[in-house]
């Protein structure tokens, strides 16, 4: 098992799987603003599990390249598992393996990137060219590098460049390269440096500058033929496909369409191209339309010529036939290649789609992503402790190793990250009433208990939002809008057959939160009024109608949640009542009360072993923060981005949230916090695996 350990001083003896404990050293108080109620950072605390970080890459994979006993695969990234790999790395069927200090050295926290490798070209046994927008070897933007097996160097003396595309012609590398004032230059290789082929490329209309864009290349039969957005070459009418015989440039037909993705090859004596999503063949006297949905990119294998469709199947042309014949199933992926006998694909990792494994592989009906770790990708992640399990919600675009579960939760149970299969349908709301996890699916809202779903349907559309257990009755807050009015209603109870609005539904506006506090429901979010008192912001059910809460917040809450006799109340606040506060305040049941100060904008709250936590939604500066009684604690390590839930299951933090690292430590949206001193839950395993049979 891998931990994060803050600070170390000596280890405790309780559970085995969780080393690294400490004890707790004196504070050190260092003051965020505010006077004494600001937080202070505290110096030595508890550990992470830190086995979250994502298989396969952090970014997009834009090439993959078969080099024997590896798999290359570049693109714009900067994690490969849990080791830095900027923009090109290699896999060797087992691990991850760097290539020298890889391209465009970027330090590891930095949330944008310069450029990326666009493409890749084996010119030995062991080297390869890497095309696209990258630093190396002290030269700036070179367009393209040489890996020789050992290390980068600068391929062809260029400089601020950018390759776009290589090729192999008549034995040696051809590319296109993209100028930094505008348009492009073809290039070819001579064994010691490149030669510029002659002619300027026009562009169509205007609409892309005064330039055309040369987008692909490939040799076809003994001419480099160009394929982009122009209509222009070097004076000669051209449309968007040029060749060049070594003298002059000449027209291959004219394809009915032009676009801004394209791909040539050329197999069988017949020249291919793709055009966005529309295949041609060159007959030697036109441009056949083959098929009008596939995807870009072609792969050679076994001596066949392989595309995609847009559901990500793979299809390979009969030579025989002349046609394209279906050969299996493969990746709604940005690209892909045979490696090994088996085809992996290369894409953009999050989407909700194969694509999120980057790169990944085909294993049976579904893709495995390639690498190890636990990493989740989910859109608006929560977690909540249910059954005695902690369960993390949301729309996910892929769980473990596998893509774009329908699952409105998951959990890790024993070392194993299981799918909750029922409702098995995309959730954007989590939270435990009258024992039942509540799900806001596409169907509208389900209560799972005891591995069963029942669903809780209304008349009227909308979304919820929060939900609450309230007097041992269903509420859920949101935005809904009722078939006999256009005016939005916020909250409804459910009466076991039906949804009930609860007094006039707070008008105008939606519901985040919701919470039952001392016989009364309490709804936050963004409304003003209900039709009677001015409301702001938060509201109080008395039982008979909504109550304001003595001049209300300053913005919509993220949190309520009760502890030690209070509702406390945070978010994004500056104002509770008359009173001004930092993020954070307390109402006693009729008055408001200043609760320290957090300098960000407080996104969760969970209590674990009496002591209240709270996590904020600050960027690179998002902390856990810890409620001494009189103070917020900072404690002293750092998560990448935003916070947006915690939950305490058997004295640990289950903390999920847009984070990529923990402290700098690789850690995808979940990380599980154990304090100093406490003993976490058992583990089955110290590398706990997704479990495809759950």
């Amino acid at each position: 098992m891998f931990s994060f350990v803050v600070h170390s001083k000596r280890r405790h003896g309780c559970a085995a799987n969780w080393h690294g404990s400490i004890y707790r050293w004196l504070l050190t108080l260092l003051m965020v603003g505010w006077g004494a109620s600001g937080a202070v950072v505290v110096r030595a605390e508890g550990s992470f599990d830190t086995r979250f970080f994502a298989p396969g890459v952090d970014g997009e994979v834009t090439s993959l390249l078969d080099l024997d006993d590896q798999l290359i695969f570049a693109g714009r990234f900067q994690v490969a598992d849990d080791q830095q790999v900027p923009n090109v790395a290699a896999w060797d069927g087992d691990r991850f393996i760097p290539l020298g200090t890889g391209l465009d050295l970027i330090p590891p926290d930095r949330l944008s990137y310069r450029g990326r490798v666009l493409d890749l070209l084996r010119v030995g046994p062991k080297s390869l060219v890497a095309a696209g927008q990258f630093d190396v070897g002290g030269a700036e933007r070179p367009g393209f590098a040489l890996w020789d097996g050992v290390r980068w160097t600068p391929f062809g003396g260029l400089s601020g460049v950018v390759g776009v595309d290589l090729a192999s012609f008549r034995g040696e590398p051809a590319a296109i390269a993209s100028k930094a004032g505008g348009g492009a230059q073809i290039l070819i290789w001579n064994g010691q440096a490149w030669d510029v082929v002659p002619g300027e490329f026009g562009g169509v209309d205007g609409s892309h500058g005064t330039y055309g864009t040369p987008l692909a290349v490939t040799q076809h039969g003994h001419r480099l033929v160009v394929a982009g957005y122009f209509d222009v070459v070097d004076g000669r009418s051209c449309r968007g496909v040029a060749a060049w015989d070594g003298e002059t440039w000449s027209p291959i037909g004219y394809p009915p369409v032009l676009g801004l993705s394209q791909a040539l090859a050329s197999h069988h004596g017949y020249l291919f191209l793709q055009v966005d999503q529309t295949l041609y063949r060159w007959t030697g006297s036109h441009w056949e339309l083959l098929f009008e949905e596939v995807s870009s990119q072609f792969v050679k294998w076994g001596g066949d010529l392989y595309v995609r469709d847009p559901g990500g199947a793979l299809v390979r042309w009969d030579s025989g036939s002349e046609t394209f014949v279906y050969t299996g199933r493969g990746a709604s992926s940005a690209n892909f290649e045979f490696w090994r006998g088996r085809p992996y694909f290369g894409g953009v990792a999050g989407r909700e789609s194969f694509n999120s494994y980057s790169p990944s592989s085909l294993e049976g009906p579904d893709g495995l992503a390639v690498g190890s770790g636990l990493g989740l990708k989910v859109n608006a992640p929560g977690v909540f402790v249910h059954e005695g399990d902690a369960l993390i919600t949301g729309r996910f675009g892929w769980v473990g190793k596998r893509s774009y579960f329908r699952a409105t939760a998951v959990s890790l149970t024993g070392g194993t990250l299981r799918e909750i299969r029922e409702p098995a349908l995309r959730g954007s709301l989590g939270t435990v009433a009258r024992g039942s996890l509540l799900c806001w699916t596409d169907d509208g809202l389900y209560g799972y208990r005891h591995g069963v779903a029942k669903p809780l349907t209304g008349p009227f559309p909308g979304v919820a939002f929060a939900g609450a257990d309230h007097l041992g009755e269903y509420y859920i807050g949101g935005r809904f809008f009722e078939v006999e009015s256009p005016v939005p209603r916020c909250v409804y109870r459910w009466d076991g057959a039906n949804w009930i609005r609860i007094g006039n539904g707070l008008r105008e506006g939606m519901v985040t939160e919701l919470a039952s506090y001392r016989g009364d429901l309490y709804a936050a979010g963004t409304f003003a009024d209900d039709g009677g008192p001015v409301l702001s912001n938060i509201a109080r059910w008395d039982g008979a109608a909504w109550q304001p809460m003595d001049g209300g917040v300053s913005d919509a809450p993220s949190v309520l949640m009760e502890f030690d006799g209070d509702l406390v109340v945070a978010g994004n606040l500056s104002r509770a009542g008359a009173l001004p506060v930092q993020n954070v305040a307390r109402w006693d049941g009729s008055a408001w009360h200043v609760m320290g100060a957090i300098p960000h904008r407080v996104t969760c709250l969970a209590i674990m072993d009496g002591a209240l936590y709270a996590g904020t939604g600050a960027g690179r500066e998002t902390r856990l923060y810890r409620w001494s009684g009189d103070a917020w604690e900072a404690l002293p390590f750092t998560f990448s981005w935003n916070l947006r839930g915690i939950a305490a299951l058997e004295n640990q933090l289950w903390i999920v949230g847009d984070f990529v690292s923990v402290g700098g430590v690789p850690s995808r949206q979940l990380a599980i916090y154990t304090p100093e001193g406490a003993c976490g839950r058992p583990r089955a395993s110290n590398r706990p695996m997704w479990d495809p049979s759950s």
